[in-house]
């Protein structure tokens, strides 16, 4: 893993802690309880706010992703890793993001985006360094002596392999830790939501073209012979996309 300073000003971070609060809000409580395990889980906040669609797409993020996927990947997931006051949420278990393996070849980036300083007292992040090629889930007790807990201040970025077994803390303080985490993958795997079809479009006509490549609109599939026999730029799927 890597940590990356100062990515995210003061400022912003000022902007989206509220948003984010707001989101885990109105979350809360759902009627369907299917989504209990998910409190304190925020999915797709970049669906919600432009501030953070800008924010997982920004070229600031996306060079340290690019670096390893290289420039046709797209997003797999962005859900908030925020941590609740008093206690701990879905994210302290021993886990990892991306469940596939290829020797050597990394499918899926994770990069945290920390609007506050992790702390020992707040859930700070514990990774086990270069674990992403082994298959078996560690015990509590293996993780524990191997692990190394991470203190990110806000504003930073930690950028790992998706493969990585991690888990959060426990949040003793009284006051929420929030955080983002964006998961990258190849072009060719599928996302973990639709988002080009989720995006109403005309949202969608206001896109940058970077924004459109990295939410998934360059690998579209056809649904129909019309949509396949179209002209080079009007097709779902363009050449040259990995």
């Amino acid at each position: 893993f890597t940590i990356v300073p100062d990515v995210i000003d003061p400022e912003e971070i000022a902007r989206l802690v509220p948003q984010l609060q707001s989101f885990i809000d109105s979350d809360l409580g759902h009627a369907d309880p299917r989504r209990l395990k998910d409190e304190w889980r925020v999915f797709n906040p970049h669906l919600r706010s432009p501030d953070f669609l800008d924010l997982i797409t920004r070229p600031s993020v996306m060079a340290h992703v690019e670096s390893i996927l290289g420039d046709t990947c797209i997003l797999y997931a962005c859900i908030s890793s925020s941590m609740p006051p008093g206690g701990p949420n879905y994210s302290a278990r021993v886990h990892v993001d991306s469940p596939r393996i290829i020797p050597g070849y990394p499918t899926n980036v994770g990069v945290i985006l920390c609007l506050d300083d992790f702390t020992a007292e707040n859930g700070a992040t514990s990774i086990i360094p270069g674990s992403f090629e082994e298959l078996e889930r560690p015990s509590d007790r293996d993780f524990e002596a191997r692990a190394e807990v991470i203190f990110p201040t806000a504003g930073s970025l930690v950028v790992f392999n998706g493969r990585t077994w991690h888990s959060g803390g426990i949040n003793r303080t009284h006051r929420p830790r929030h955080a983002v985490t964006a998961n990258y993958c190849r072009s060719y795997m599928r996302q973990y939501f639709d988002f080009p079809r989720m995006i109403p479009p005309e949202e969608a006509e206001a896109l940058t073209e970077s924004q459109r490549r990295i939410l998934g609109f360059h690998v579209r599939m056809p649904t129909s012979l019309e949509e396949y026999y179209v002209d080079e730029a009007d097709r779902l799927s363009r050449a040259g996309q990995g």
